[in-house]
């Protein structure tokens, strides 16, 4: 318990100190990303929803300006597994050719209605 704590710790720091505008996660999350949004802080943390939810696959913002893709591990080759993979990209493609968070979100409003 005390590795996973510091792990979750470690990784919260790491996340502060490179203010990453994109963060991808694959695999498990054996219920700790919940612990990790704790120790960062946030002052907002707002999941996109989509207009046909997909599972496996979650968007959400950081703070407003941290985009935080989840998705399954690429070593798992499930259907749904790698169509929840090839939507993250889609969206991620989406994100970077907007100037701003504020763009993201209202690109993917009007994509989303």
């Amino acid at each position: 318990m005390y590795l996973q704590e510091l792990s979750i710790l470690n990784l919260s720091q790491q996340i502060k100190d490179t203010q990453p505008r994109v963060i991808f996660f694959v695999g498990q999350y054996h219920n700790n990303f919940p612990k990790l949004e704790e120790k960062l802080h946030l002052t907002s943390n707002d999941r996109l929803l989509l207009k046909e939810p997909i599972d496996k696959f979650s968007m959400k913002i950081w703070n407003d300006e941290i985009l935080i893709l989840r998705v399954p591990h690429p070593a798992h080759f499930s259907r749904i597994s790698n169509q929840a993979r090839n939507v993250v990209l889609e969206y991620f493609k989406i994100f970077d050719q907007c100037e701003t968070m504020a763009e993201f979100k209202e690109v993917i409003h009007h994509k989303l209605k």
